[in-house]
């Protein structure tokens, strides 16, 4: 049962006129409010196809089609209805068979602007080539990774290149120990997430530009790992400070200081290396006799 504040907002989220932002758990009707919404649109518009939806995925966006066809026939078919969004719901239905009806529509799944994301955008760069600076049609793909590796196929092959893009190229295989497969693997994955860092990249023209957004979004993530690390160990940092500190004196390694900057990420992995062992337990001081 739906309290007074919750119809009152399900009521409203239905009307045509204004905009909304429907935030809710799962199970507690967002998808018979949306199709309350769209009945209400679509009961305005002179052509369905002015009411566009748009979904992540076409298993989705089937079916809301389904759910709206589902919902116009049973008011045809005048099913009987008892809950009181369904009474909401069959009320919309009836008054946009009324209005097809007027329309002279053809109510079937077709005539629903039902779609994804990709497919709406695929339909705007074939629309505007120029705009889009995609030179024309666009297919989209559900399985992307044949041309992620295909791009990095690509791009690995002018590592012997003596402009920038080589330079940069040996630089990071020699990170790699020369170990082709593993950069290639971690290139595809890196591509297969460009949604996380793409925008970041994509607003610089230039490969120092975005050396310089890389090096800023690296030292801002560096910087808050090592914040939430210091907040953490805060009762106990000034002593593991100190503890690392005389190890390294006795190892005639430089002193260090356990700050939150990036620029504090080598004293960081250097305390670890003398505090901590590769297991990951604490180092037990050494006890002479």
């Amino acid at each position: 049962m739906t309290t007074d504040a919750d119809t009152t907002a399900r009521i409203a989220a239905v009307d045509p006129t204004r905009s909304f932002c429907v935030s809710a758990p799962a199970g507690s009707g967002k998808t018979e409010l949306l199709t309350q919404r769209l009945l209400a649109l679509l009961s305005r518009v002179e052509r369905p196809e002015q009411v566009l939806a748009i979904t992540f995925t076409r298993k989705a966006a089937a079916e809301m089609r389904d759910r709206l066809l589902e919902k116009l026939h049973e008011a045809q078919q005048k099913t009987p209805v008892s809950e009181e969004h369904e009474l909401r719901t069959r009320e919309l239905a009836v008054a946009l068979l009324a209005h097809a009806h007027t329309q002279q529509w053809s109510l079937d799944a077709e005539i629903f602007n039902l779609r994804t994301i990709d497919s709406l955008c695929s339909d705007l760069t074939r629309q505007m080539p120029i705009v889009s600076a995609m030179g024309g049609a666009v297919e989209v793909i559900d399985q992307p990774e044949p041309l992620f590796n295909e791009a990095v196929s690509g791009l690995l092959q002018r590592v012997e290149g003596s402009d920038q893009t080589g330079l940069a190229l040996r630089a990071l295989l020699s990170n790699f120990d020369n170990n082709w497969e593993q950069l290639r693997g971690l290139l595809i994955q890196l591509l297969g997430r460009r949604g996380d860092w793409g925008h970041r990249l994509g607003m610089h023209y230039s490969p120092n530009d975005a050396e310089q957004a890389l090096r800023a979004t690296v030292q801002e993530l560096i910087s808050s790992v090592l914040e939430r690390l210091s907040q953490r160990l805060s009762q106990d940092l000034n002593e593991l400070e100190t503890l690392a500190n005389m190890a390294a004196s006795n190892l005639e390694l430089p002193q260090v200081s356990l700050g939150s900057s990036y620029q504090a990420l080598a004293d960081w992995r250097q305390a670890s290396n003398i505090l901590v062992k590769k297991e990951g337990d604490w180092r037990s001081p050494k006890r002479h006799q």
